[in-house]
């Protein structure tokens, strides 16, 4: 989802270009006008709420909600690629986070992996080598998501 601002495109004319949800909005000259924060917010508020639905058919499609114990946590992130300590051990610590706010349930594994791939800080040295830092820990989360230890969980 991205929202773009009405941007001149002539001296006298505006352009909006925007996406809220899955309707991409093109709009010009006059047209524009009637793009305004209020009927791009209502737009907002519905792409909210799909998103809040799609999330419950995947918990119920998934078994996500399915409780689960540490030692499958632990199971699941010990084949992960590259798994050592170091990680199994923040992974452990967010799964505890996640659990604590979701239930011991396969969701809050889930949310503790991708959060690990996608929000888990990087040493200071490799903040320009971010992206390709973040795109490895998602490969490695898929890995894991495709490996026997977390498709028991889901079948």
């Amino acid at each position: 989802m991205y929202v773009s601002a009405q941007v001149p495109y002539a001296a006298d004319r505006f352009k909006y270009i925007g996406q809220v949800g899955s309707e991409l909005t093109l709009a010009e000259g006059r047209d524009a006008a009637v793009v305004t924060a209020r009927n791009v917010l209502s737009q907002i508020h519905a792409a909210r709420g799909d998103i809040v639905r799609l999330r419950l058919q995947a918990l119920n499609y998934f078994g996500a909600e399915r409780e689960i114990d540490s030692a499958e946590a632990a199971e699941v992130f010990q084949a992960m690629p590259g798994a050592n300590a170091r990680l199994l051990a923040r992974l452990t610590e967010l799964w505890k986070v996640e659990a604590a706010t979701l239930g011991a349930t396969v969701w809050a594994l889930y949310n503790a992996l991708t959060h690990w791939s996608s929000h888990d800080p990087v040493r200071l040295a490799s903040v320009p080598n971010r992206a390709a830092i973040v795109l490895g820990r998602e490969e490695r989360v898929r890995a894991a998501l495709q490996r026997p230890a977390f498709r028991r969980l889901i079948t």
